[in-house]
């Protein structure tokens, strides 16, 4: 973690305490609204549990709700490691663990002589064809793209002019039940063979 990401944290982590730490302002008529409904109800406790009750909030409202689940859990969380921890726990303290997925930087490269445009469609953009265009790069006539993607296998294909799919000539090749050519491309060293 970088000095710049502790202090966007930081001024991150402000913000919402900020929100926090205001006073709630309820306007006048809150007090008498909710007694009357408290005597209305007659002080029965079925009676009030079986109506329907309807919760709004706002965005930041909302935001600071999860945020104090998160101290709750957090908080909660110290104090079963301390009580499983046993006799000399009072040192232990709570880590959280980042569990990320690695991202791979994948270039898809085509060399298409006279091509106006090429694109890239596949698994990992939905198969929409113009989503992922290619630029064209020193060669004559390639063109590049570079997409981060997750580890798995990944298929896909070549759009030409917006009309011609065609298939990576340097990736395995796969043959749907339409008889369409596509690539496979396998990321990641995790990804077992055969998958």
């Amino acid at each position: 973690m970088t000095d710049q990401d502790r202090e966007d944290g930081a001024e991150f982590i402000e913000r919402v305490a900020r929100v926090l730490r205001a006073p709630e302002v309820l306007d006048d008529g809150f007090e008498r609204r909710v007694m009357a409904t408290v005597r209305a109800d007659g002080g029965s406790d079925r009676a009030r549990w079986r109506r329907p009750f309807t919760l709004t909030s706002t965005p930041l409202r909302a935001l600071a709700m999860a945020a104090g689940f998160a101290a709750i859990v957090a908080t909660g969380t110290v104090g079963v490691q301390r009580m499983l921890g046993g006799p000399g726990a009072e040192g232990t303290v709570a880590t959280a663990v980042n569990a990320t997925d690695t991202v791979h930087v994948v270039r898809f490269v085509l060399a298409a002589a006279g091509a106006r445009e090429v694109t890239v469609v596949g698994d990992f953009n939905g198969w929409t064809r113009g989503a992922t265009r290619l630029a064209p790069v020193g060669a004559d006539g390639v063109w590049s793209v570079s997409l981060p993607l997750g580890a798995g296998r990944h298929e896909y294909a070549f759009v030409v002019d917006g009309e011609r799919w065609v298939a990576d000539p340097l990736a395995l090749r796969h043959v749907d039940e339409f008889g369409t050519e596509s690539s496979i491309l396998r990321v990641g060293a995790e990804v077992q063979p055969g998958a």
